[in-house]
């Protein structure tokens, strides 16, 4: 079988001629949760059948709702079953965002008495809390609506479904409308109406074919909705008022911003006057200060005569710009002797070039000085006397070249004997040791001759020799090999060392 939904309306109010009770706040009871802010009251009544059908001929056990409230206990301790009005409303955060929880229910039990299912609900001080507290206070039937899912297992003698008591799963239960004909509604959708009305729709009376809704619902909601049109009218014309604010300061603002730019303007300009005045006043103080240095009025009045007439005596010699042409150049030629010294030092210095005269011109004397200082760098006329005559000795040998290639020869004839007789040597002392000619070149390169054999011998003393030997067996071809590379650099630096040596 498929999984239902299982929203049903038990009519139970009226066959029991039971009411909701509402807890009104107390203050007097510590343990009480009506508190008039939070929660606006507790209702309690009837909320199941037991053993009985709902309306939408259902047939619902004892056993079925017994297993229901132990698998809801731990649901209703922690708060969430959470109930709307309606069932269309999803349980949701959308719903919690909203306000569209209405109430919680916080018990459930069986009265075996009346054979009802009885409960208990606590409702929000939410938007749709404050609704139906005020329903319910106002006399609206407002009754309770299971919504829960199930399957279904067989039919009653009466003809409903009975609700298989293993697979029903009780999720909460509404509040709802009771509707006037239990047939006009989906079969598997147990809310009083299919649709809430909007508060917007308020004037429109629904109804069904038997029943009109409650005249003090339909009244509730036109005070709801004339409450909220005041309240939105009133925020509209917040609004506007703001938006005229906001313009108006807008407008300071921009007056404010134009006078500022042209104070700006205003200031910038006087700041630009203000310094050139500070400039003048600066060039006339200077000024001032120039005059006061040249002393009083009546002062400079008789210099400035007593210079015109000096000036007229002096027009003989030309005008005033040849004048102090010629007092310029003047004034050049006496800075410049008198850095020679006094005219006596002057006139010394003349007569010592006069007697100095008869050995040339300057330009001579001054190429004689320099090859003097040349000399002078050689050493005294003695020194200089000895090295021409050991120049003119090297000079009956043959030229420069002809000397430096005798001494390449030399040096060639030297090398070739160093060699033979380092071979030699190198031959002698492999016969007496036992070891290759490579071998003892090398030491005799690195140590000489003496040296190689003290060494040799102090091997030989060890039995360290055998590694030199010069059979192939001694000595594995790895160790061998590098001590020919070794030999092979002795060879090397002695060689390099005996050339320079040579020479």
């Amino acid at each position: 079988m498929s999984n239902n939904k299982l929203n049903d309306l038990f009519t139970l109010s009226e066959s029991l001629n039971i009411k909701w009770d509402i807890d009104e706040v107390n203050e007097a009871e510590q343990d009480s949760v009506v508190d008039g802010v939070n929660i606006l009251g507790r209702a309690r009544g009837p909320f199941f059948a037991v053993d009985g059908e709902s309306r939408n001929k259902r047939f619902y056990s004892k056993k079925l709702w017994e297993n229901a409230l132990n698998k809801t206990a731990d649901k209703m301790k922690s708060g969430l079953m959470l109930g709307t009005i309606g069932h269309d409303q999803p349980l949701n955060d959308e719903a919690l965002r909203e306000g569209l929880i209405s109430h919680r229910v916080t018990k459930l039990w069986i009265d075996d008495n009346k054979k009802v299912g009885m409960g208990e609900a606590i409702i929000f001080n939410t938007p749709a809390g404050q609704r139906l507290n005020s329903y319910i206070r106002g006399g609206v039937p407002i009754a309770v609506s299971s919504r829960a899912d199930g399957e279904y297992n067989g039919t009653s003698p009466s003809g409903s479904q009975i609700v298989n008591e293993n697979t029903f799963d009780l999720d909460t239960f509404d509040f709802v409308l009771k509707p006037g004909i239990p047939h006009a509604i989906p079969s598997l959708v147990e809310s009083e109406l299919s649709k809430i009305p909007s508060i917007d729709n308020v004037d429109t009376i629904i109804e069904t074919k038997d029943d009109v809704m409650s005249q003090a619902l339909l009244e509730s909601l036109t005070q709801d909705k004339v409450q909220l049109q005041g309240q939105l009218n009133e925020a509209i014309s917040s609004v506007e008022n703001e938006k005229s604010k906001n313009v108006a300061l807008q407008q300071a603002n921009e007056s404010f911003k134009r006078d500022a730019a042209r104070l700006e303007e205003s200031l910038a300009e006087a700041n630009r006057k203000l310094q050139e005045a500070t400039a003048a006043q600066t060039n006339q103080d200077s000024e001032l200060r120039s005059y006061r240095e040249l002393g009083e009025a009546v002062e400079i009045k008789t210099a400035l005569t007593e210079s015109l007439e000096r000036l007229a005596e002096y027009e003989d010699f030309g005008t005033i710009s040849e004048l102090t042409e010629a007092f310029e150049q003047s004034k050049d030629l006496i800075d410049d002797y008198s850095e020679l010294g006094s005219p006596d030092e002057i006139e010394n210095v003349l007569e010592t070039f006069e007697s100095y005269s008869e050995l040339g011109s300057v330009e001579d004397l001054s190429v004689k000085l320099e090859l003097l200082a040349k000399y002078e760098d050689l050493g005294t006329p003695k020194e200089v006397e000895t090295l021409l005559d050991v120049a003119n000795k090297y000079a009956d040998l043959g030229s420069p070249e002809t000397i430096a290639e005798a001494f390449e020869t030399m040096d060639t004839l030297v090398t070739k004997f160093d060699e033979d007789n380092k071979s030699k040597e190198a031959e002698s002392i492999s016969k007496q040791f036992g070891i290759k000619k490579e071998i003892a070149e090398g030491f005799i390169t690195k140590h000489g001759k003496t040296e190689t054999i003290a060494i040799l011998e102090s091997l030989k003393t060890d039995n360290v020799s055998e590694r030199y030997r010069a059979a192939p067996s001694t000595a594995p071809r790895e160790k061998v090999e590098t001590l020919n590379e070794n030999v092979s650099q002795d060879e090397n630096r002695g060689s390099r060392l005996m050339k320079t040596l040579s020479r």
